[in-house]
C-alpha cells in the first residue's frame, strides 16, 4: 500500500525464481540430493557447474517469457512515490534483531560449507541438515 504496486508479478517470479533455483542446487529439491548423494565424485560446485546450462538455456528464458505473457498489463511504469525511508522503518521495524544477525550468520556459513565441500568431503544433505 505504502509503494501503490501491485505484488503479484514480483511475487509469482520470486515463486518460480526460487523454484528454478531449487532445481539448479544439489540440495534444491529431493530428487537432486539423492542424485547428489549417490555420486561421490559429484560435489556442489560441480552439480551447478553441469546443470547451469539447461537453467539457463530453458529454464530462465521460458519463466520469464511466461512472466511477461501473464503479467504484460501489469508491467506499466508509473511515478515513483516519494517514500521517507524513516517513515518505513518506523511501519515496518525489525523486532528481534539479534536472531537477524544469527540466521544471516548461519546462512552464510551453510552457503560457505557447500562451496567448500572439495576440501572437507562433508555431504551436502548433512549440511543442510
Amino acid at each position: 500500500n505504502i509503494l501503490q504496486v501491485d505484488p503479484r508479478p514480483y511475487l509469482i517470479s520470486e515463486a518460480i525464481l526460487s523454484n528454478i533455483g531449487g532445481a539448479a542446487t544439489q540440495i534444491g529439491d529431493p530428487p537432486n540430493i539423492i542424485i547428489g548423494a549417490s555420486f561421490d565424485e559429484v560435489g556442489f560446485v560441480d552439480f551447478i557447474i553441469n546443470i547451469m546450462p539447461c537453467v539457463f538455456i530453458i529454464a530462465i528464458p521460458v519463466s520469464l517469457a511466461l512472466m511477461l505473457w501473464v503479467y504484460n498489463p501489469y508491467m506499466v511504469m508509473k511515478k515513483m512515490v516519494d517514500i521517507d525511508s524513516n517513515k518505513l522503518k518506523a511501519a515496518y521495524p525489525i523486532y528481534d534483531e539479534p536472531r537477524l544477525y544469527i540466521a544471516g550468520t548461519t546462512t552464510f556459513f551453510v552457503i560457505l560449507l557447500f562451496f567448500l565441500h572439495p576440501v572437507h568431503h562433508k555431504d551436502t544433505a548433512w549440511i543442510a541438515l
